[in-house]
C-alpha cells in the first residue's frame, strides 16, 4: 500500500504547474483533516456570494432528526425545496424594498436601525433648552450666538449693523490664502512695503527676515501679525490688488452681502461686516481644518532663516491658555474704529457654539461678554447678573503661561 504522503506528493508534482496554487493539500479518509477531503484534487472553485446569500441556500440547512430513519435525517425534497427558494426570493425582496426607504427618511431610518441613530448622533441633534435672550446682557455693541448643531440664532444684538472688523479679516485672509494652493514651503521675505504706515501698528517681524508661507500664515492667525498677513497677499499671483479682489469675490459666495475688503489686515476701517455675515463666515471656515487648528494654538516658535532668532508668538486670545474652554475656531481684532471684536467657536455641554462679539469697550470686555454667554447657555446666574457664575475664569486663566524668552505680546 503506497504511502499516504508520498503519494500526495507525486499527485501535486505531476500536475501543471498552473494548476499547483488551487491543490488542496489535506488528509484522505481515516486520517486528520476533514473527512471526505482528497489528496492533490484540485478544490472546484465557488462563485463568489455575499454571507447572507449563503445563508438562504437550501443545502446549507442542517438536517434534523428523523424516527425511524436509516441514516437519522430528514431529506430535502423537491417541494420543500422550491418552497425553501420562494421564502428567500420573498425575503430579498422585502430587505430590498425596505432599506431605500428606511434610509431616505430620518424617523423610518431611526426605526430600522435603532442602536445605530438612537445614540450620540441622535443626542447631538436634540433642540437646545429654551434660554431667556432678555437674561444675557453683554457689552459688546453687536452681538450674535449660534448653535452651530442646527445654525438656529439663540441670541442677538444689533446683528446687521456694518461696522469695521479689523483683524477679524486675517479669517479671510486665511481662507483666500488656502483656496490659492500656492507652496506653503515657498521662502518669503519682510519687505519695508510690509510694515504698518496706517496705524503704525508694532510687529515682531523685522524687515529682512525670511519665513515660509506656512509660518507666516501661522503668525497671522495666531498672534494677528499684521506684516504676516501683508507679506501673504503681496506674494499672492497678481499682487496684494488680486488678493483683496478674491477675498470679496470670496465673501460673495458665501452670501455676505454687507461685507466689504480694502486690505488683507484689517488696518483699514473701511473693512466693514456685520455680525450676521460674520457667522457665516465663522461656518465657512470651519471647514478649513488647519485653519481652525492655526487660530488655536497657544503659542508659536518661530526661527529666522537669515539670523538664526527665535521668536515666541503667543495666541491673541486669552481663552485659549484656559483648560475649561473647548475652543474649536478663534480670531481676535482691534482698531480704534472697530472696538475689541471676538469670532469664536467653541463646545458648551455637549454640542458647539458660535460667538460673534464686536464693538466691545476693552479688551476684557470681549472675553467677558463670552463668559457670560457660557454661563447663559448652561443656565447659571452668571449669565443674567453680568458676572461669569461658577464657570468663572480668573485673572491668572486669561494672564496664560509665560512663553519664554522674547515672549511677544498678544495683538489684535
Amino acid at each position: 500500500m503506497p504511502d499516504p504522503g508520498r503519494g500526495a506528493g507525486a499527485q501535486v508534482r505531476g500536475l501543471p504547474r498552473h494548476q499547483h496554487g488551487r491543490v488542496r493539500l489535506s488528509s484522505p479518509r481515516g486520517l486528520p483533516g476533514r473527512p471526505g477531503d482528497h489528496v492533490g484534487v484540485p478544490r472546484p472553485e465557488r462563485p463568489a456570494r455575499t454571507r447572507g446569500l449563503r445563508l438562504l441556500r437550501p443545502e446549507r440547512l442542517r438536517p434534523v432528526p428523523r424516527h425511524g430513519g436509516r441514516d437519522g435525517t430528514l431529506p430535502v425534497e423537491g417541494d420543500e425545496r422550491d418552497a425553501l427558494l420562494r421564502l428567500r426570493g420573498i425575503c430579498l425582496g422585502l430587505l430590498f424594498c425596505l432599506a431605500p426607504a428606511a434610509l431616505g427618511d430620518p424617523a423610518r431610518r431611526d426605526a430600522f436601525f435603532p442602536s445605530r441613530f438612537q445614540g450620540r448622533e441622535a443626542r447631538a441633534h436634540k433642540p437646545w433648552p429654551a434660554l431667556d435672550p432678555s437674561r444675557l446682557r453683554l457689552r459688546s455693541e453687536s452681538a450674535l450666538v449660534a448653535d452651530s448643531a442646527t445654525g438656529r440664532i439663540l441670541f442677538e444684538k444689533d446683528p446687521d449693523r456694518v461696522r469695521p472688523v479689523a483683524s477679524l479679516t486675517k479669517i479671510m485672509t486665511a481662507m483666500v490664502l488656502l483656496d490659492s494652493h500656492l507652496p506653503l514651503a515657498e521662502p518669503i521675505l519682510i519687505e519695508e512695503s510690509d510694515v504698518d504706515r496706517l496705524k503704525q501698528s508694532a510687529s515682531h517681524l523685522p524687515v529682512g527676515w525670511v519665513l515660509t508661507r506656512g509660518e507666516l500664515l501661522r503668525i497671522a492667525l495666531t498672534a494677528s501679525d499684521n506684516r504676516a498677513a501683508h507679506a501673504l497677499a503681496r506674494t499672492y499671483p497678481g499682487g496684494t490688488a488680486a488678493f483683496v479682489a478674491a477675498m470679496n469675490r470670496k465673501a460673495a459666495e458665501l452670501g455676505m452681502a454687507h461685507t466689504r475688503y480694502v486690505d488683507p489686515t484689517g488696518l483699514d476701517p473701511r473693512n466693514v461686516s456685520t455680525a450676521r455675515d460674520l457667522l457665516r463666515l465663522a461656518e465657512a471656515a470651519w471647514r478649513y481644518g488647519s485653519l481652525c487648528d492655526m487660530s488655536t494654538a497657544p503659542q508659536l516658535e518661530v526661527i529666522s532663516r537669515t539670523s538664526g532668532r527665535v521668536r515666541f508668538f503667543g495666541n491673541s486670545n486669552g481663552l485659549v491658555h484656559d483648560g475649561t474652554w473647548s475652543i474649536g475656531l478663534t480670531k481676535t481684532g482691534y482698531i480704534a474704529e472697530s472696538g475689541y471684536c471676538l469670532l469664536m467657536r467653541a463646545r458648551i455641554g455637549d454640542r458647539p457654539f458660535t460667538f460673534v462679539f464686536l464693538g466691545a469697550a476693552g479688551k476684557d470686555s470681549r472675553l467677558g461678554d463670552a463668559r457670560r454667554t457660557r454661563s447663559w447657555l448652561l443656565g447659571e446666574a452668571g449669565g443674567a447678573d453680568g458676572r461669569s457664575g461658577s464657570v468663572a475664569i480668573g485673572a491668572g486663566g486669561l494672564a496664560g503661561k509665560s512663553r519664554g524668552p522674547e515672549a511677544l505680546p498678544r495683538g489684535g
